[in-house]
């Protein structure tokens, strides 16, 4: 029986990471033969995704642009569409194999003790109507956010992750709705919605794949970008010879403490939730600028952070539309999805950052505090100064 971490590794190998797998042959983690079995299963399908995709867009695709009398789109969009269907299918099929403990260099089968991926998706049973309404809101893009700030459940964790899929999708093409992409996508999203209104409404039940479960919920975000860096820089440090040995499970643990640790000092040290008017109102871009006398005085407020990402944000939103000839549309409908998380999860969790905005955010907040300790220290000197002058007088 192959233990949990094994069949980890080689599960993370279909994610972009075959090829290093590969490379790091002193480390005897990823020296298994299982986990290099799927490492080059994961490698192969990369590269066949990308000759695949390069055959089709430059040497076929100029030749079949004719629009189907069937459908609104053109037959080299299908093709492409079908490219990466076909990689998405052959990746997710690959590393529910490498978890279920399925060798992929032999006939040997592994058996797995805990197989998490048996029946593909698990299912919530929705106990009360409030229970119904907040799942069935969750799977809504941009609405998603405030309905699971409000309403906390395992159904609405997964909706959430569901809806901010299709809500990055729409970001991505929402700014070509008169195209193919955009049409499809939203038949797919009705789709999705559509059979989860039934199960809801007929059986008084959801049911999600369990591969959500890998998605961070959006008060995540930051601490998994976080975890995700120190953990691929300390795979990076085994595979060229920096250090001896890496192990994911203790290393992505560290990293959680570490963030839960932040989250809960932030809290402890700016525990004011008070405020004369609503906390949403300091991440409208441009009237948020009437608070900055109030938010600077405010040190203890746990609405800081929040805060110093909403004029992060408008500033970025500012650029974007003063250079809106070379900026591409999609960056606007990304910072827009940035203020939404914000407002939705400023009440239930103000601590909420969002991934480089926070840090920016913090970074200027540091340097502001450094030099407002520095001009008071400058002005105490002078105070001094002028003390033993009047009494040398």
């Amino acid at each position: 029986m192959l233990d949990p971490k094994t069949r980890t590794n080689a599960l993370i190998a279909y994610f972009f990471l075959g090829w290093a797998f590969l490379l790091a042959r002193g480390n005897p983690d990823f020296a298994h033969p299982y986990v290099r079995g799927h490492a080059k299963r994961a490698t192969l399908i990369h590269a066949v995704f990308l000759i695949s995709l390069v055959v089709v867009t430059w040497f076929i695709n100029p030749y079949v642009r004719v629009h189907l009398s069937f459908l609104p789109i053109a037959l080299d969009f299908v093709l492409r569409i079908l490219v990466y269907l076909g990689w998405v299918v052959a990746i997710f099929a690959g590393a529910i194999s490498a978890y279920r403990g399925e060798a992929e260099d032999s006939d040997e089968k592994y058996e797995s003790g805990d197989d998490m991926f048996g029946g593909f998706s698990h299912t919530y049973k929705l106990e009360t109507d409030q229970d119904r309404v907040f799942s069935m809101m969750s799977l809504v893009p941009v609405l998603g956010f405030f309905a699971h700030a409000r309403y906390r459940l395992a159904a609405t964790d997964d909706g959430i992750r569901t809806s901010g899929l299709f809500a990055i999708a729409f970001a991505l093409v929402g700014v070509q709705w008169a195209y193919a992409p955009a049409m499809l996508l939203g038949l797919l999203y009705s789709i999705v919605f559509a059979f989860a209104l039934m199960s809801v409404v007929g059986f008084g039940r959801i049911s999600f794949p369990n591969l959500l479960s890998y998605i961070p919920l959006p008060t995540e975000l930051a601490n998994t970008c976080r975890r995700a860096v120190s953990v691929v820089g300390a795979f990076f440090a085994v595979a060229t010879g920096k250090q001896e040995s890496f192990d994911l499970a203790s290393a992505r643990q560290s990293a959680s403490m570490r963030s839960d640790t932040q989250r809960s000092e932030y809290l402890a040290d700016h525990p004011d939730h008070s405020l004369p008017f609503a906390p949403e109102l300091l991440l409208i871009p441009g009237f948020s600028l009437f608070f900055v006398i109030i938010m600077t005085r405010r040190h203890a407020s746990v609405y800081r952070q929040a805060y110093g990402q909403g004029l992060v944000l408008s500033a970025l939103l500012v650029l974007a539309w003063s250079l809106s000839a070379w900026i591409p549309p999609i960056i606007e409908s990304f910072i827009f999805l940035g203020f939404f998380v914000l407002a939705a999860y400023i009440r239930t969790a103000p601590e909420t950052e969002l991934p480089i905005i926070g840090l920016i955010a913090r970074f200027l907040g540091s340097f502001g505090s450094t030099v407002s300790h520095a001009r008071a220290s400058v002005a105490e000197k002078s105070e001094k100064r002028e003390v033993k002058l009047k009494v040398g007088e």
